[in-house]
């Protein structure tokens, strides 16, 4: 009961992980709230139709002594938490402090991230998960959604880990291209009838060279047509429909799909698909 969210959507950081800022509580009582937190998810019991499920939680915490002059690094800190305590089994909590720099200063670890950041750009050190979506129609075309990971030595680093820092350091665009490359050259190898879904952040959807970068892609290797789904998140719509709007317009030129991400289900989302012509809308279901 001390732990108030006004709203799990603004809550959400990556595909199962949230974040959450308190104030006033020093480490022993963030250690006990971390504890508090896997028990109450690890202990319920779910119901998956005739099956009776549980479901496993980590959580990750960062601690500052002080307000840091930007949130992103406790975000980024807690990622990493978060990332140790899944790696060291189910149901773990792991706490890592902030350190904190002189006024003007740059913070090793931020410049250390962004070194990591660009060598795992530079040498391809992502690697791609490929989530099935089941089609209602039974159409039988294979449709999968790209899910994106770093390989660090033998573990696996969630995007919480590395979006953050990558969005942090003007980096996120890079990052999408490597997704988008990757996603074009499965599409056009010989024989391929798959299609990909692939989320794209708010800063290549603001980045004036995307759209005409990807014409180029298209026509090094080929136009998968709309096969190749770019997906607007819910977050880009709540920024700026127009935008959005005009984004979504120029890369259906180009002959893409477009899919929604729509995350509340409380908004009307009709003005929207005025706006915007969708091929598909993905619901999150938060509940």
């Amino acid at each position: 009961g001390r732990l108030k969210v006004a709203s799990l959507l603004d809550a959400r950081l990556g595909d199962y992980t949230f974040a959450f800022l308190i104030a006033g509580e020093d480490s022993d009582g963030l250690g006990k709230l971390g504890q508090l937190l896997v028990h109450a998810v690890s202990s319920r019991v779910y119901e998956a139709g005739p099956h009776a499920i549980t479901a496993a939680c980590s959580a990750g915490i960062a601690v500052s002594s002080e307000p840091p002059d930007d949130g992103m690094a406790l975000f980024t800190l807690a990622a990493s938490a978060v990332d140790e305590a899944r790696q060291a089994g189910p149901n773990r909590v792991s706490m890592r402090m902030l350190e904190t720099t002189s006024p003007g200063a740059t913070p090793a670890a931020d410049v250390q991230l962004v070194g990591q950041l660009r060598d795992v750009i530079e040498n391809s050190r992502f690697r791609i998960f490929y989530q099935p979506i089941a089609s209602l129609h039974g159409n039988g075309v294979e449709k999968y959604e790209m899910l994106l990971r770093v390989q660090d030595g033998n573990r696996m680093v969630s995007p919480a880990s590395f979006v953050a820092a990558a969005e942090q350091t003007g980096m996120m665009t890079l990052v999408d291209r490597w997704v988008v490359e990757h996603a074009v050259r499965k599409l056009c190898e010989p024989g391929s009838s798959i299609s990909l879904f692939v989320k794209l952040s708010a800063a290549s959807m603001q980045d004036p060279d995307f759209r005409p970068w990807l014409q180029r892609l298209f026509g090094e290797h080929g136009t998968p047509g709309k096969r190749l789904i770019i997906e607007i998140g819910d977050a880009c719509l709540r920024d700026g429909i127009r935008n959005a709007a005009g984004f979504a317009a120029d890369v259906s030129r180009l002959g893409c799909g477009i899919a929604l991400q729509h995350q509340d289900i409380t908004r009307n989302l009709s003005p929207v698909l005025e706006q915007i012509h969708a091929s598909y809308v993905m619901i999150i279901d938060m509940t």
